[in-house]
């Protein structure tokens, strides 16, 4: 996942506002792969991993929808002045020997989908 204009939010509130961004943010996804035994890694600078096993009945779409609810509850709860908008791709594998490199890749594309996706709804 990436943060979609974490330069904007450095840029306009600061550098600590931008740590400040990335806490509620690294809050909220800890929450949510707390419920389901999942780990949770900062990547770069504005990106994070999720990565773990899950049942056959895990749903991606609904566990994106849950770590997007958190994050905009606790933007409230934390009084930011702006909007925290994530662009989460992923991908799964039934096979142990599906190289990680291509579970990343596919990830990767599918996240520069919905990054697309926001930025034409900008424009809109």
């Amino acid at each position: 996942m990436d943060i979609d204009e974490f330069k904007k939010i450095n840029d306009t509130y600061g550098h600590d506002e931008g740590d400040k961004a990335l806490c509620v943010i690294a809050d909220s996804l800890r929450q949510s792969v707390h419920l389901h035994n999942l780990l949770v890694g900062r990547w770069g600078g504005d990106e994070f991993v999720i990565t773990g096993f899950t049942p056959s009945s895990f749903n991606p779409e609904q566990f994106i929808k849950e770590i997007l609810d958190n994050v905009k509850k606790n933007v409230l709860i934390n009084y930011l002045d702006y909007k925290i908008i994530l662009s989460i791709g992923y991908s799964s594998c039934k096979d142990s020997n599906t190289p990680k490199d291509l579970l990343f890749k596919d990830a990767d594309t599918k996240m520069y989908v919905v990054k697309k996706q926001h930025h034409s709804d900008k424009l809109k």
